[in-house]
């Protein structure tokens, strides 16, 4: 739904269909579109509307211009895009197929044309304005700044098995599905981040007497493509905080 008008997509017969909501008790059809046989995506972004269609064998990714949502214009075409459950951000489309990342750009929606592409075995989505991979058993949430290049953020590990069709975020929690039951994670320290991992055994301080010290450590890997500086590090928890200021640069890899 947006502007007033709810765009559904339907079987080959009837494919894209607009309804107007002037009257949200008497929704009034204004268009149908099938030429392109069945929609299985929307995608509305400003004056475009995105589909993923198929008719047959054949699979499209359509591009409209809606700024008259009754007299939709068809802009541009890409075929043979199986995979519906693309992603867009700004003027690129990710889409991953048959284990590879593609990268399709559209600046001129008229052309949608494939400019990158990398190998990847995650399912793709996304969390805000980031592009997030996502498996049963973590999630990585990538920068894209420069729309080519991935610039790996943060990281969290699941302690269980977590279904990558039944993970949604909102306002920054994220709500995962462990079989039966529902998990929740506080993403809000997640983004602008590098992957902290406590080194082994590190965060059991166990008893420590009064006037003495225990080492407690953090590893910092920047897995990112490009060089990241720190000036600082703090720590905060029920039971203590400290801080330690220092300056170091760490190169990509």
């Amino acid at each position: 739904i947006m502007d007033g008008y709810f765009y559904v997509g339907g079987d080959d017969d009837i494919g894209l269909s607009i309804y107007s909501l002037e009257n949200i008790e008497e929704p009034r059809l204004v268009g149908t579109y099938n030429e392109h046989g069945r929609c299985d995506r929307i995608v509305l972004q400003d004056d475009l509307l995105i589909t993923h269609n198929q008719r047959g064998n054949v699979y499209t990714i359509v591009i409209w211009d809606k700024s008259d949502p009754e007299n939709l214009e068809q802009l541009g075409i890409a075929y043979n895009w199986v995979r519906s459950d693309f992603v867009v951000l700004g003027n690129w489309i990710y889409i991953e197929e048959n284990d590879f990342l593609y990268f399709l750009s559209f600046e001129d929606p008229t052309r949608i044309e494939t400019e990158h592409w990398e190998e990847v075995d995650e399912y793709v989505t996304t969390i805000g304005d980031k592009l997030a991979f996502f498996t049963h058993n973590y999630l990585e949430i990538f920068n894209l700044s420069d729309p080519l290049e991935l610039e790996l953020v943060g990281r969290i590990d699941f302690e269980d098995r977590v279904s990558s069709w039944d993970f949604a975020v909102v306002d920054n929690i994220g709500f995962g599905r462990h079989k039966a039951s529902i998990s929740m994670y506080d993403f809000s320290n997640l983004f602008n981040l590098w992957y902290l991992t406590p080194s082994e055994e590190s965060h059991d301080f166990g008893e420590i007497p009064v006037d003495s010290s225990a080492v407690w450590s953090v590893s910092i890997e920047n897995r990112s493509q490009s060089v990241k500086e720190i000036s600082s590090v703090s720590i905060n928890n029920l039971s203590f905080q400290c801080e330690q200021l220092f300056e170091v640069t760490i190169e990509p890899g």
